[in-house]
């Protein structure tokens, strides 16, 4: 008597394979793509954040810069704002509150740096909403308006901020540096436009 063919059957058949590499991929396509519904909270980063904001090496070479903002956030001068998920920082934004002077309107601004998201979840609206969640922050200390820099280089990272109504009101030049794990001194020169917006009450 013929067996029947089972659902494992079909799936590891020499049929199954070759329509997977179909030249037009129409197969692939059809199969393959689902959606994640992720739970994601916005808090304070933790002594225990610190190596996984490094992301796997990514930023090892950031980790004296890490370390001095934490501080920071100990003094109270600065928020760490972390994306979480399931206890890994998978975005950030600090809020430098470091005294700033007054602008020529007499305003009073807070400073944004370090903001990115994990590469792979980047396009869901994670960056829009810790921006919008460190506005909120910023806003709630009575500061008039937020500036932050961005790399000329990084054209795109320009009209994300334009979108949340930040505009450009000057350039940034000059260069920082930091220590590396190794203890090696790095120079970075830098080359950016300064954006603000303000924040009304």
């Amino acid at each position: 008597m013929a067996r029947r063919n089972t659902a494992a059957d079909e799936q590891g058949s020499p049929d199954r394979v070759q329509r997977l590499m179909t030249p037009d991929g129409s197969e692939i396509d059809r199969l393959q793509g689902f959606r994640l519904n992720l739970k994601i909270e916005f808090r304070r980063c933790r002594r225990d954040d610190l190596e996984a904001l490094e992301w796997w090496g990514q930023f090892s070479e950031h980790r004296e810069i890490i370390r001095a903002a934490f501080e920071r956030q100990r003094l109270g001068e600065l928020v760490m704002l972390l994306a979480d998920l399931e206890g890994f920082p998978i975005g950030q934004v600090w809020i430098d509150f470091r005294p700033t002077p007054r602008t020529e309107e007499g305003k009073i601004s807070a400073s944004l740096w370090a903001v990115r998201v994990l590469p792979p979840l980047r396009n869901q609206g994670i960056g829009e909403k810790l921006m919008l969640a460190a506005e909120e922050i910023v806003r709630g200390r009575r500061y008039d308006e937020l500036a932050l820099t961005v790399e000329r280089s990084n054209p795109g990272a320009k009209r994300f901020y334009e979108r949340l109504g930040y505009r450009t009101s000057g350039n940034a030049d000059g260069e920082y540096s930091y220590r590396s794990p190794t203890g090696q001194v790095r120079r970075i020169p830098l080359n950016q436009w300064v954006m603000r917006k303000p924040l009304p009450r």
